[in-house]
Parts: C-alpha cells; structure tokens; sequence
C-alpha cells in the first residue's frame, strides 16, 4: 500500500483516456504539464486500465506487487518487468512499434535472424532468416515499417515482410550501418575510401546519395523527420578531423554542419537520435543535445556508458554497460534516474509507455511499464 498511497500524494491526472487505448493527456514533451496515461503514477484511464502498460494498482498505474504484473512479471519500483524472450544469441539491435518487438539474432551458433514476439508476450517468432557466421557481419542497423522490416548485414542492405519470409537483398551498406525509416523511404550509409548517407525508396527503387563524406568516415547515427536527415561522423584518424553532427534536406540538396566537436577520440557521437525539436547524442562520457536548427549543445548528464540510447516525449534513456543499468534523464537537464540495475543491456528502445532493452546474458528482451 506504500506505493499506492506515495503515488496518489503527487497524482497527475489523465485527461481524457477512451477505452480504444487512444490517448488525449496533457503530454509528456517539453511546454506540457505532466505526462501521458500510462506514466507511472498517472490516474488509470476510464476505461480502467493503463494504456499500453498492463497493469493499475489503487488507481494509478504501476503495480504493488508482482501479482499485479502479468505474464509472469516482477513488480519493482511500482514499474512491472517482463522478460519477453530468453536464450536468444546475440540480440542486437532492437525497434518496437505498436504490437511487437524486433531484434537480430547475431547467429554465434547457428544462422543469424530477424525476430520478433508480441509486447505482451508470447513464443518469439523468426521473420527471416540470412546467411550463418563466416558468410556476413551480424545485423547494423534495424527499423520497422507498416509492411516490413530493414537492417544491414555483411555490408548489404535487406528487408522482408514482417509476416515473414525470405529476406531481400537491396543495396550495398556499410559494415555497421545505422538505419532510419520515415513514411516514404528508408536512409544508411555505405563505407569506402569516401562514406555516403544514402536513400531508397519503401516501395524499391534506385538508391540515391544524399551527401558525400571524405576520408572514410564512420556514420555512427542517423534519424529522420519530415523535412531532414541529421546523422553523425566518427572518423577514427583522431585528432583531425573533428566529428560533426550534419544534416541534410530529405529531397537532396546542401549538408549543413550543425555541431563541429572536439577532436579527442572520446568526443566521437557514438548514438543519436532525435525529436521535435532537439537532436541528441553520446559520446563515451556524457549525453548532449542541440537544437535541429543548430546551435549551442547542452550537456543532460557526464560519466556514463552508453551503448545505445533512445528519447520520447519527457526523457533520454540509456543502456549503461559498464554499470548495467537502464537509465533515463529530463530532457531539459536533471537528475538521472536509474530504472532498472542488474542486466548488461545491448540496445534500448521505448514506447508509449514502456522501456524495452536486449541483453547477451541470457539472450534476454526486457520490458519495463509503465516507464
């Protein structure tokens, strides 16, 4: 009851929740009032239930006890945690979109696939299937359409259906190649004496280079919104040139250098992503973020360990592997908040409403809700 009653002391309403799973709240992003149904210690919605979070106690939603949790899950910090698949190989990187969880299977000891298990749980299923070790690299990059899914391995651009089925190759692609989806097209990059930020259309099409990058850079992230692709350059002969953060116009045309950074090899911006407003990144010792217009970075939080890092409407969150945490910081600068401590993650990603992250110990796919 302690949770309960803690939670019901500082309880933000849900304005408007319909029994649909469809939300209308006073928000979560920067210049709204608190966060959507569904964040813990919000009001449940009227229809009873947390959206996309699976669990309400006393009223709010987040659980007191394990029993609140379903599919076996263990209630911690108010939060439900749920392990939605076990003994995967490998399973890097990660993408969620309304029912399921994908990730790679990097195949240390059998073909290397593309797999996927419902959000609430369930038997993990293989959508694809592409060749075993000593034939490719592990998969890169991974993102998620209405129709299919895409990554990158063994230097090659691939897709399939997210019903599943055989994988088609598209294209080449850098080594470890990140990926980025908007409603039209799908954007990597191709390594070689000089790097490309690249495009295709979903639908296929001839592939068409959107910027140029000397000195064989390596593009360590890259997001999309309606009107630019930002990514961001690691060149690895340290200390010149410095890393950038880049953007350019989806349709072609002129990159504009948005952040020039240091030249020290711990400065590289090692994973990025964006939202309305902000881009953010990593480096090997803290999280920044700069306006998508440009302009001066402001630094969230120093001394950690990001592997992989993820952003929504009210947070930056992290996978530490050196602490083996799950991590989350305002968006605007603040305390962090450590979500979860006793995994090595690998990858994180969020929803509406939880936090989901991969692991090589055990081969684990994590959820946590409500975040």
């Amino acid at each position: 009851m302690g949770f309960v009653r803690a939670v019901l002391a500082a309880l933000l309403v849900c304005t408007a929740c319909g029994s649909s799973g469809a939300i209308a709240s006073s928000g979560g992003g920067p210049g709204n009032a608190g966060p959507s149904c569904g964040a813990l210690g919000t009001a449940c919605c009227g229809d009873g239930s947390c959206v996309g979070s699976l669990t309400c106690a006393g009223g709010v939603c987040g659980c007191s006890r394990d029993a609140d949790c379903p599919s076996g899950g263990t209630c911690t910090g108010g939060r439900c945690l749920v392990t939605l698949a076990r003994d995967q190989s490998g399973p890097y990187p990660i993408a969620v979109d309304g029912a399921s969880v994908y990730w790679a299977n990097q195949g240390y000891m059998g073909p290397n696939t593309i797999t996927k298990v419902a959000i609430g749980g369930g038997a993990p299923v293989t959508i694809a299937s592409y060749p075993a070790p000593g034939a490719t690299y592990g998969a890169s990059g991974l993102a998620v359409t209405h129709a299919d899914v895409w990554w990158a391995a063994s230097a090659e651009l691939m897709n399939a259906p997210l019903s599943g089925g055989a994988p088609t190759t598209l294209a080449p692609a850098g080594l470890f190649t990140p990926i980025a989806v908007d409603a039209t097209s799908v954007y990597w990059a191709v390594g070689g004496p000089q790097g490309a930020l690249m495009k295709m259309p979903l639908g296929g099409g001839p592939a068409v280079t959107l910027a140029s990058e000397a000195h064989a850079p390596e593009i360590q992230g890259i997001a999309v919104d309606g009107t630019s692709v930002y990514w961001a350059t690691c060149y690895g002969n340290y200390p010149t040139p410095p890393a950038t953060i880049e953007k350019v116009p989806v349709g072609g045309g002129a990159p504009t250098t948005l952040e020039t950074l240091s030249s020290a090899a711990d400065a590289c911006p090692f994973r990025m992503a964006i939202d309305a407003t902000s881009i953010y990144w990593s480096d090997q010792q803290s999280i920044r973020k700069a306006p998508l217009s440009g302009g001066a970075p402001v630094t969230l939080v120093t001394g950690v360990h990001v592997i992989d890092l993820a952003v929504d409407g009210k947070a930056v969150y992290w996978a530490d592997n050196h602490d083996a945490t799950i991590d989350e910081v305002p968006l605007d600068g603040g305390a962090p908040t450590t979500l979860f401590e006793g995994d090595v993650p690998w990858a994180v990603a969020v929803d509406a409403t939880s936090v989901y992250w991969t692991s090589p110990s055990g081969g684990t796919v994590t959820r946590l809700s409500p975040k």
